[in-house]
């Protein structure tokens, strides 16, 4: 099971929900809220295995100890119906 999720991706599992719950809930889509933040990690990271990859993201304030970017698209009532990391 956890296989195929990793083998679909998360982008795509997260988008055909979020397409379901749209329709499902009616919820309007005409206006969005688009908002990044950038969080700091700490510690060691080399793991090999998946689903643990991390890398470095690009902090808005160029800051360099910044090392992973969030990015969430809201519709309606701050619904995500997208998200990346």
């Amino acid at each position: 099971m956890i296989d195929k999720i990793y083998d679909t991706g998360t982008h795509a599992i997260f988008s055909r929900l979020s397409q379901n719950a749209v329709r499902q809930f009616d919820i309007d889509t005409r206006k969005v809220h688009f908002d990044t933040t950038s969080i700091s990690v700490y510690g060691d990271y080399e793991p090999t295995e998946k689903p643990f990859k991390i890398t470095d993201g690009h902090g808005k304030d160029h800051r360099p100890d910044l090392k992973i970017l969030i990015s969430m698209l809201c519709v309606d009532r701050n619904i995500p119906v997208f998200g990346d990391t």
